[in-house]
Formats: structure tokens, sequence, C-alpha cells
């Protein structure tokens, strides 16, 4: 190409000055590594209702762990941050096989399985829409050492099922005391963002 026909001189230097990138400074955190390689930033034992039923049950359970109203509960488990219940205003007469029951399954799936949580008991009332043997298997989850489940209906009342909700919490914290916290790459924390409500793109522009 040109009147040279593609007589001309080539440098073969360019990029001669380019220097290596510094090594990556990596930031890290005390963190809690799992059996499965997640990490977490919490070590919680999680009280979760399968239905608006069963919710002021799950949250005197967690109340009892409170170390503001009782801390001698914990003081034998100082690895483990807390007793925490996630409650809600659903799970009865719900279609079942409505999108507004897949919903709520997927979400009681996704806290059940968080990395945060060592151990989780989930409370019921026994003849809601939202069966807890059903939501575990929509769920793959199945019941164990660090899964706990129990209805309401099937022990006898709430003073008898937060009674026994708090044996089981008690089963789980050595479990749960085990795990120390470690350094830990900052790449495994997952940062949320939530819209103020003003408009779709808040969420992205301004936070």
């Amino acid at each position: 190409m040109g009147p040279d026909k593609g007589d001309f001189a080539r440098d073969y230097a360019v990029g001669a000055d380019v220097k290596p990138e510094a090594p990556r400074r990596e930031a890290s955190f005390m963190g809690i590594k799992r059996a499965d390689g997640r990490v977490a930033t919490r070590n919680y034992i999680g009280i979760l209702s399968s239905v608006n039923c069963s919710a002021t049950a799950a949250r005197a359970i967690a109340d009892h762990f409170s170390k503001l109203n009782n801390p001698a509960a914990l003081k034998d488990f100082p690895n483990v941050d807390g007793v925490v219940a996630l409650t809600h205003g659903t799970g009865c007469g719900m279609d079942s096989e409505g999108l507004g029951l897949q919903l709520l399954q997927r979400t009681l799936t996704g806290y059940a399985t968080h990395a945060n949580f060592a151990g989780v008991l989930v409370v019921g009332l026994g003849c809601e829409s939202n069966q807890i043997k059903a939501w575990l298997a929509q769920g793959s989850l199945r019941e164990g050492e660090t899964l706990r489940v129990f209805n309401i209906q099937d022990t006898g009342g709430t003073a008898k099922t937060v009674a026994k909700g708090i044996a089981l919490v008690r089963d789980m914290l050595p479990q749960a005391n085990a795990f120390q916290r470690e350094p830990c790459s900052a790449s495994h924390i997952t940062i949320g963002l939530q819209c103020g409500g003003s408009d779709g793109y808040s969420g992205i522009s301004a936070n």
C-alpha cells in the first residue's frame, strides 16, 4: 500500500517503556468461613416463621437470647453474635400454586441458606398454606442439626412452642460457637443497595 509499496520503517519498540502494574493491595476483614466456602460477616442463629400465625412465637424464642434483655443466655457462647427472628405477614390462605407463595418460599429458602446463619429454626402453625415440608422440598432443603422445624399445633400451644424452640436453639449453640473469625478477602463481601423510593434509578445513581 502507498507510493512506496509498503516499504517503510517499522518501529518494533512500541510500548517498551510500559512498566508492570504494581501488585494489587488486597483488603481483608475478620470473617467467618463456612464449610461450603462462603464467608459470613455475622454468626447468627435464625428463627424463621413459615406463616404469620407463628411470628409471635418466633420472636419470643429469639427474645429469650437477647443480649440486652437476657445477657446470661449467650454468655458461654462468645462466638455467637445473636439469635434473630425473621418473620412476615403471609403464608396463610394463599394459593398453593400462586406466585405469592412461590415468592415467599424462595425468600425463606434464601434466609435458611444464608451464610450469616450457623443454624436455623423454623416455626410453623400446622394448617397454613405454606406447609413446612412442602417448602423444604421446593427449596431442596433437609432437616438436620443446623435446620430444625416444628409446628405449634403439634407442640400444644404457644407457651410449649416457645419452650421447645428455646431448647432447640440451645442444642445448636455449641456448634455455632465453634466458628471463629479469621482474616478473609474483602472480595467475599456483597454490598446491597436499597432505592430511596423516589424513582427506579435512584438506587443506581444516588447510592
